[in-house]
């Protein structure tokens, strides 16, 4: 119903091959990603290793950062079908070097080709195009993040059993699986948006745009998404560097109990991807929710740092506190997602057809950019204040967000 085709219809649903291709995305990445720091142990002895692989996820950041505008710019001109074979082809090429990788330089050669490992951004700019926009769109999105955390989570157990070389080599073929699925796709799609009003807007015209053009068509339609999705992005990401080193040095947390820890999370937004459109309806549609969801983090950042406010490092002692800590991390968890994910849905139905794939490479340029400059910064504070200061200043920053967003934020759809 929303896509057309150049040729015969396929018998296989466009979303559901879509699906298909995100949970073998995160199956093959998460295969050999948990096994790269014990990689760099390997390869580069003493403490040296611990500096080695945090310059190793600096540089994979960079090279992602400029691969999500570089991607998002291509979807536009060659099209959806042809970016994510070229996406996977790079995850292949990575995995099948990582196999091999016999030096730190050669780990860091096999980054490379990730600057097209961009599977999911492709997914994404498909579910934007080929559902309407609101509660269809939103739920379509939270699918996706359902399926990514569906092999995300299978990814890591069977990679630690099978090993780095192994993992590689199945990463690998499931990569080349991933590209055989891609032909069930149709090769044009039919942007719904497009279709509803009847017209194709400004996709024809759009294709042949030059990217700092395509900005300027942009941002005056999304800059306050984009804002927000950078300012809240770079909390999460400051946070989240420090919570595994206070759960281990603080709570004495084990490595076995970490991991169950954040399997769980992902379990909580798979459910939460899984029901987004109907929580989006209830709340009172997008706008609303994002509201809910910038307060309720709010709240959760104050919950976090209160009992070290007041009672100091007692406050953080015990099996109580240990749980009040997991509890009220787990529950932000759950706001985290959909005030991602409706971003993401809101932003695109601001843009023609043509510039969403530009549009939503912005966006995982700026979740990049977050995750390079965010955790220092975050680390930084945690080590300078600790947990009271960390989660006060996080406080902060998100109700002045819901203070922005209560006074209105003006956000008109394409015509």
């Amino acid at each position: 119903r929303t896509m057309a085709m150049a040729g015969p219809t396929s018998v296989v649903p466009p979303v559901a091959v879509v699906y298909v291709l995100v949970v073998l995305y995160a199956l093959c990445y998460q295969l050999q990603a948990p096994l790269e720091p014990y990689l760099v142990n390997k390869l580069v002895k003493g403490r040296a290793a611990a500096e080695a692989y945090a310059e190793l996820q600096s540089f994979f950041a960079l090279v992602q950062l400029i691969g999500s505008f570089t991607v998002g710019y291509c979807i536009d001109r060659v099209g959806l079908r042809a970016m994510f074979v070229v996406s996977f082809t790079a995850s292949a090429m990575s995995y099948a070097i990582l196999a091999n990788a016999t030096s730190l330089e050669v780990l860091f050669f096999s980054k490379l080709p990730t600057i097209f490992q961009a599977g999911f951004l492709c997914a994404q700019t498909a579910a934007a195009k080929m559902t309407p926009a609101g509660a269809e769109r939103a739920s379509a999105l939270g699918r996706l993040t359902s399926a990514y955390t569906f092999g995300a989570t299978i990814g890591p157990s069977l990679g630690g059993v099978l090993g780095t070389t192994a993992s590689a080599c199945l990463a690998v073929a499931g990569s080349i699986l991933a590209i055989c699925l891609v032909m069930l796709l149709p090769k044009e799609v039919e942007d719904t948006d497009d279709k509803e009003r009847g017209s194709p807007g400004e996709g024809k015209p759009a294709v042949a745009l030059s990217w700092p053009t395509r900005l300027e068509m942009i941002m005056p339609k999304v800059w306050p998404l984009l804002l927000t999705k950078l300012i809240a992005g770079s909390v999460n990401s400051g946070n989240a560097s420090a919570r595994p080193i206070l759960l281990m040095n603080t709570f004495k947390m084990e490595a076995a109990q970490l991991g169950m820890f954040m399997s769980t999370m992902y379990f909580g937004s798979a459910v939460i991807g899984m029901q987004l459109g109907q929580m989006t309806t209830a709340l009172g549609g997008a706008i609303a929710t994002v509201r809910f969801c910038l307060c309720s983090l709010g709240l959760g950042y104050v919950l976090l740092g209160a009992p070290a406010m007041f009672l100091g490092q007692e406050g953080l002692e015990g099996f109580e506190a240990m749980c009040c800590f997991l509890v009220t991390s787990f529950a932000m968890s759950l706001a985290q997602f959909p005030l991602a994910t409706l971003l993401t849905a809101e932003s695109t139905a601001c843009v023609s057809p043509a510039l969403k794939g530009t549009l939503v490479g912005m966006e995982h340029a700026i979740f990049s950019a977050a995750g390079m400059l965010a955790p220092p910064l975050g680390m930084l504070l945690f080590q300078e204040t600790g947990l009271a200061g960390l989660a006060i200043v996080s406080a902060a920053v998100y109700y002045m967000l819901y203070a922005v967003w209560s006074r209105g934020v003006y956000i008109r759809h394409a015509d």
